[in-house]
């Protein structure tokens, strides 16, 4: 309709809202050329991952953010104002999770954290505004068929436009997150 569209994180896409940049001055015949200056709409998760004392082979193959049974913090879909970029959750039948994946695997986790960006893995999720208890929220990361789970912590929140940096050590038997 001009002002609003709807965004989902099912798809894994990157949507972005924009207004006029600072010292945009009218646009017009005379001053045709427009500045937007561009915001993220969705929040990212990136996982910096590394495996310690595991013999295994590391092949991480879906990492998974969703609600646990019976809660719904996490809203796959919202509608935007493509002004001013307000998230209104959508409350029907919308608490699908947010996912990549790939059978063949995602990635092999090294031994060390890699330093290269592109080594890590990047979940976009609709912003939630705080998690109700600890696990309200699991982040879920399948690594060589088996599938080890993060619960959340309480009052967690991912705000609009923002990137949280998870650093992630399997050790075989479990998966410790730091330094959020």
């Amino acid at each position: 309709n001009g002002t609003s569209m709807t965004v989902y994180h099912t798809n894994q896409v990157d949507y972005m809202y924009g207004t006029n940049a600072e010292g945009q001055q009218n646009i017009n015949r005379d001053n045709p050329n427009v500045r937007i200056r561009m915001k993220h709409a969705l929040a990212l998760l990136q996982f910096k991952i590394r495996k310690m004392n595991y013999k295994g082979e590391g092949k991480l193959t879906k990492i998974e953010v969703l609600n646990a049974s019976g809660r719904s913090d996490l809203y796959s879909g919202a509608y935007i104002n493509i002004a001013s970029g307000e998230l209104t959750n959508i409350a029907y039948n919308n608490n699908n999770s947010a996912y990549i994946e790939d059978a063949t695997g995602l990635y092999m986790i090294p031994d060390n954290v890699s330093t290269n960006e592109s080594d890590f893995q990047n979940v976009m999720v609709v912003p939630v505004a705080k998690t109700s208890v600890d696990g309200s929220v699991i982040i879920r990361f399948f690594i060589d068929g088996e599938i080890y789970n993060y619960p959340v912590p309480v009052n967690t929140s991912w705000k609009q436009g923002n990137k949280y940096v998870y650093n992630t050590t399997f050790n075989g038997t479990e998966l410790v997150v730091d330094d959020i």
